[in-house]
Protein backbone atom coordinates (compact mmCIF):
# COMPACT_ATOMS: atom_id res chain seq x y z
CA UNK A 1 0.00 0.00 0.00
CA UNK A 2 1.14 3.36 -0.58
CA UNK A 3 2.56 5.76 1.96
CA UNK A 4 1.14 8.45 0.03
CA UNK A 5 -1.73 10.39 2.16
CA UNK A 6 -4.81 11.33 0.70
CA UNK A 7 -6.09 14.62 1.39
CA UNK A 8 -9.84 14.49 1.87
CA UNK A 9 -12.09 17.06 -0.23
CA UNK A 10 -12.62 20.01 1.26
CA UNK A 11 -16.35 20.14 2.24
CA UNK A 12 -18.87 22.70 0.37
CA UNK A 13 -19.98 25.44 2.48
CA UNK A 14 -23.56 25.30 2.83
CA UNK A 15 -25.88 27.66 3.86
CA UNK A 16 -28.54 27.12 6.68
CA UNK A 17 -31.00 25.55 4.62
CA UNK A 18 -28.64 22.68 3.04
CA UNK A 19 -28.06 24.90 -0.02
CA UNK A 20 -24.28 25.39 -1.07
CA UNK A 21 -22.47 28.52 -2.19
CA UNK A 22 -22.32 27.46 -5.60
CA UNK A 23 -25.88 26.81 -6.05
CA UNK A 24 -26.50 29.99 -4.26
CA UNK A 25 -25.04 31.82 -6.97
CA UNK A 26 -26.37 29.71 -9.40
CA UNK A 27 -29.53 30.90 -8.31
CA UNK A 28 -29.16 34.11 -8.07
CA UNK A 29 -27.56 34.81 -11.46
CA UNK A 30 -30.68 32.91 -12.95
CA UNK A 31 -32.81 34.87 -11.26
CA UNK A 32 -31.48 38.35 -12.47
CA UNK A 33 -31.59 36.59 -15.93
CA UNK A 34 -35.05 35.97 -15.72
CA UNK A 35 -35.81 39.95 -14.38
CA UNK A 36 -33.33 41.31 -16.95
CA UNK A 37 -35.55 39.37 -19.85
CA UNK A 38 -39.00 40.14 -18.22
CA UNK A 39 -37.75 43.76 -17.67
CA UNK A 40 -36.34 44.44 -21.27
CA UNK A 41 -40.01 42.79 -23.06
CA UNK A 42 -41.93 44.82 -20.90
CA UNK A 43 -40.34 48.35 -21.47
CA UNK A 44 -41.11 48.12 -25.20
CA UNK A 45 -44.68 47.79 -25.00
CA UNK A 46 -44.84 50.28 -22.29
CA UNK A 47 -43.13 52.76 -24.45
CA UNK A 48 -45.53 52.12 -27.31
CA UNK A 49 -48.34 52.67 -25.03
CA UNK A 50 -46.85 56.06 -23.04
CA UNK A 51 -46.72 57.55 -26.40
CA UNK A 52 -49.85 56.47 -27.78
CA UNK A 53 -51.37 58.64 -24.36
CA UNK A 54 -49.38 61.63 -25.33
CA UNK A 55 -50.58 61.63 -28.86
CA UNK A 56 -54.08 61.81 -27.93
CA UNK A 57 -53.47 64.14 -25.35
CA UNK A 58 -51.90 66.46 -27.63
CA UNK A 59 -54.16 66.09 -30.43
CA UNK A 60 -56.84 69.04 -30.46
CA UNK A 61 -58.68 67.24 -33.43
CA UNK A 62 -59.59 64.44 -30.89
CA UNK A 63 -62.49 66.95 -29.15
CA UNK A 64 -62.01 64.89 -25.85
CA UNK A 65 -63.95 65.79 -22.95
CA UNK A 66 -62.12 66.91 -19.15
CA UNK A 67 -62.85 63.01 -17.81
CA UNK A 68 -61.48 61.58 -20.55
CA UNK A 69 -58.45 63.78 -20.55
CA UNK A 70 -58.32 63.06 -16.76
CA UNK A 71 -58.20 59.55 -17.69
CA UNK A 72 -55.69 59.35 -20.66
CA UNK A 73 -53.46 61.70 -17.82
CA UNK A 74 -53.63 59.26 -15.36
CA UNK A 75 -52.79 56.21 -17.41
CA UNK A 76 -49.63 57.83 -19.07
CA UNK A 77 -48.92 58.49 -15.10
CA UNK A 78 -48.96 55.18 -14.17
CA UNK A 79 -47.38 53.64 -17.54
CA UNK A 80 -44.43 56.48 -16.59
CA UNK A 81 -44.52 55.05 -13.05
CA UNK A 82 -44.24 51.06 -14.20
CA UNK A 83 -41.76 52.61 -16.96
CA UNK A 84 -39.38 53.81 -14.09
CA UNK A 85 -39.91 50.84 -11.82
CA UNK A 86 -38.25 48.70 -14.78
CA UNK A 87 -35.72 50.99 -15.22
CA UNK A 88 -34.75 50.93 -11.64
CA UNK A 89 -34.57 46.97 -11.81
CA UNK A 90 -32.32 47.20 -15.09
CA UNK A 91 -30.28 49.37 -13.06
CA UNK A 92 -29.91 47.43 -10.30
CA UNK A 93 -28.80 44.63 -12.24
CA UNK A 94 -25.75 46.70 -13.98
CA UNK A 95 -24.72 47.74 -10.85
CA UNK A 96 -24.26 44.49 -8.84
CA UNK A 97 -21.81 46.26 -6.62
CA UNK A 98 -19.61 48.06 -5.21
CA UNK A 99 -16.86 47.20 -7.56
CA UNK A 100 -18.81 48.39 -10.79
CA UNK A 101 -17.05 50.07 -13.02
CA UNK A 102 -17.31 54.24 -12.67
CA UNK A 103 -15.42 56.64 -15.19
CA UNK A 104 -14.39 59.19 -13.68
CA UNK A 105 -13.48 62.61 -14.50
CA UNK A 106 -12.83 66.17 -12.77
CA UNK A 107 -16.03 68.10 -12.92
CA UNK A 108 -18.56 70.49 -11.56
CA UNK A 109 -20.70 68.98 -8.55
CA UNK A 110 -22.37 72.30 -8.34
CA UNK A 111 -22.91 72.12 -12.77
CA UNK A 112 -24.38 68.74 -11.62
CA UNK A 113 -26.90 69.33 -9.64
CA UNK A 114 -27.69 72.08 -11.47
CA UNK A 115 -28.80 69.76 -14.89
CA UNK A 116 -30.52 67.37 -12.36
CA UNK A 117 -32.59 69.92 -10.80
CA UNK A 118 -33.18 71.46 -14.03
CA UNK A 119 -35.19 68.17 -15.15
CA UNK A 120 -37.59 68.08 -11.71
CA UNK A 121 -38.11 71.51 -11.87
CA UNK A 122 -42.02 70.64 -13.43
CA UNK A 123 -42.43 68.38 -10.40
CA UNK A 124 -41.29 70.89 -8.07
CA UNK A 125 -43.66 73.94 -9.75
CA UNK A 126 -46.23 71.81 -9.60
CA UNK A 127 -46.17 71.22 -6.11
CA UNK A 128 -45.51 74.96 -5.21
CA UNK A 129 -42.08 74.02 -3.54
CA UNK A 130 -39.36 76.13 -2.28
CA UNK A 131 -36.14 75.41 -3.76
CA UNK A 132 -32.88 76.46 -2.16
CA UNK A 133 -29.59 76.29 -3.70
CA UNK A 134 -26.68 76.62 -0.83
CA UNK A 135 -23.45 76.07 -2.76
CA UNK A 136 -20.11 76.48 -1.43
CA UNK A 137 -17.89 79.31 -2.42
CA UNK A 138 -14.83 77.29 -1.94
CA UNK A 139 -15.74 74.84 -5.15
CA UNK A 140 -13.18 72.74 -6.53
CA UNK A 141 -13.32 69.94 -9.23
CA UNK A 142 -14.57 66.35 -8.08
CA UNK A 143 -13.54 63.11 -9.54
CA UNK A 144 -17.20 61.41 -10.20
CA UNK A 145 -18.81 59.08 -13.07
CA UNK A 146 -21.51 62.06 -13.99
CA UNK A 147 -24.71 59.04 -14.97
CA UNK A 148 -23.77 57.09 -12.19
CA UNK A 149 -23.83 60.08 -9.56
CA UNK A 150 -26.86 61.23 -11.08
CA UNK A 151 -28.36 57.68 -10.33
CA UNK A 152 -27.70 58.45 -6.79
CA UNK A 153 -28.85 62.14 -6.46
CA UNK A 154 -32.03 62.06 -8.30
CA UNK A 155 -33.15 58.84 -6.30
CA UNK A 156 -32.73 61.50 -3.28
CA UNK A 157 -34.23 64.35 -5.13
CA UNK A 158 -37.21 62.43 -6.26
CA UNK A 159 -37.88 61.16 -2.55
CA UNK A 160 -37.73 64.50 -1.29
CA UNK A 161 -40.18 66.06 -3.85
CA UNK A 162 -42.76 62.84 -3.43
CA UNK A 163 -42.87 63.00 0.26
CA UNK A 164 -42.97 67.01 1.18
CA UNK A 165 -46.14 68.41 1.10
CA UNK A 166 -47.25 71.72 -1.32
CA UNK A 167 -45.86 74.61 -0.02
CA UNK A 168 -42.86 72.84 1.70
CA UNK A 169 -38.96 73.44 1.02
CA UNK A 170 -35.99 71.37 -0.58
CA UNK A 171 -32.77 72.50 0.03
CA UNK A 172 -29.64 71.83 -1.98
CA UNK A 173 -26.06 72.43 -0.26
CA UNK A 174 -22.91 72.04 -0.79
CA UNK A 175 -19.14 72.49 1.22
CA UNK A 176 -15.48 71.69 0.72
CA UNK A 177 -12.86 70.36 3.56
CA UNK A 178 -9.76 68.96 2.73
CA UNK A 179 -10.43 66.03 1.82
CA UNK A 180 -13.78 65.77 0.75
CA UNK A 181 -17.02 67.24 -0.89
CA UNK A 182 -20.36 67.33 0.81
CA UNK A 183 -23.79 67.07 -0.67
CA UNK A 184 -26.87 67.54 1.47
CA UNK A 185 -30.32 67.31 -0.38
CA UNK A 186 -32.70 68.39 3.03
CA UNK A 187 -36.73 68.49 3.35
CA UNK A 188 -39.46 69.56 5.14
CA UNK A 189 -41.82 66.35 4.63
CA UNK A 190 -42.67 63.66 6.76
CA UNK A 191 -39.49 62.18 7.89
CA UNK A 192 -38.21 58.57 8.00
CA UNK A 193 -39.86 56.70 10.66
CA UNK A 194 -37.00 56.14 13.54
CA UNK A 195 -37.70 52.14 13.33
CA UNK A 196 -37.08 52.28 9.49
CA UNK A 197 -33.91 54.35 9.45
CA UNK A 198 -31.51 51.46 10.21
CA UNK A 199 -33.10 49.38 6.90
CA UNK A 200 -33.17 52.46 5.19
CA UNK A 201 -30.78 51.42 2.47
CA UNK A 202 -31.42 48.02 1.85
CA UNK A 203 -32.90 46.37 -1.05
CA UNK A 204 -36.64 46.09 -1.59
CA UNK A 205 -37.09 48.48 1.37
CA UNK A 206 -39.86 50.90 1.50
CA UNK A 207 -41.94 52.62 3.55
CA UNK A 208 -45.39 54.41 3.68
CA UNK A 209 -45.93 57.24 6.22
CA UNK A 210 -48.23 59.39 3.82
CA UNK A 211 -50.67 57.87 1.54
CA UNK A 212 -48.23 59.23 -1.48
CA UNK A 213 -47.89 56.97 -4.38
CA UNK A 214 -45.08 57.38 -4.77
CA UNK A 215 -44.98 54.23 -1.93
CA UNK A 216 -45.82 51.84 -4.48
CA UNK A 217 -41.95 51.67 -5.85
CA UNK A 218 -40.32 48.72 -5.39
CA UNK A 219 -37.76 50.06 -2.31
CA UNK A 220 -34.98 50.31 -4.62
CA UNK A 221 -33.86 53.80 -5.21
CA UNK A 222 -32.00 54.50 -1.95
CA UNK A 223 -29.93 51.15 -2.58
CA UNK A 224 -29.40 52.05 -6.14
CA UNK A 225 -27.98 55.52 -4.30
CA UNK A 226 -26.05 53.83 -1.93
CA UNK A 227 -24.34 51.32 -4.38
CA UNK A 228 -23.45 54.69 -6.60
CA UNK A 229 -22.01 56.39 -4.18
CA UNK A 230 -20.18 53.41 -2.55
CA UNK A 231 -18.90 53.17 -6.30
CA UNK A 232 -17.19 56.17 -6.05
CA UNK A 233 -15.52 55.26 -2.73
CA UNK A 234 -18.24 57.62 -1.04
CA UNK A 235 -20.69 57.31 2.04
CA UNK A 236 -24.26 58.43 2.17
CA UNK A 237 -26.22 59.20 5.27
CA UNK A 238 -29.42 59.89 6.75
CA UNK A 239 -30.58 62.54 9.52
CA UNK A 240 -33.42 63.59 10.97
CA UNK A 241 -34.28 67.19 9.83
CA UNK A 242 -35.50 69.46 12.68
CA UNK A 243 -38.33 69.84 13.71
CA UNK A 244 -39.38 67.64 10.33
CA UNK A 245 -38.24 66.54 7.29
CA UNK A 246 -35.27 64.75 6.13
CA UNK A 247 -31.70 65.33 5.04
CA UNK A 248 -29.42 63.28 3.10
CA UNK A 249 -25.57 63.51 2.68
CA UNK A 250 -23.26 62.30 0.20
CA UNK A 251 -19.52 62.33 0.99
CA UNK A 252 -17.44 61.94 -1.86
CA UNK A 253 -13.15 62.17 -2.02
CA UNK A 254 -12.31 65.42 -3.48
CA UNK A 255 -8.04 65.69 -3.05
CA UNK A 256 -6.94 69.29 -3.43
Amino acid sequence: MSDQQIQPEEPTRTSGLGVSDEQLHSLNKAQSEVVSVIAHQLRSPLSTIRLAHQTLLENEQMNLTVEQIHLLQQAEKRATRIYDLINQLLELETRSGVGAPVALRLGSIESLLQDLLAQVSIEIKNKSLELHKLFADNRRPVPFDARVLSDAIVNIIDNAISYTPENGTITIATSYSESEALIKISDTGVGVPKDKVSSLFRKYNRFDNTGDSHADGLGLGLYIAKRAVESHRGTISYEDTKPHGATFCIRLPAPM
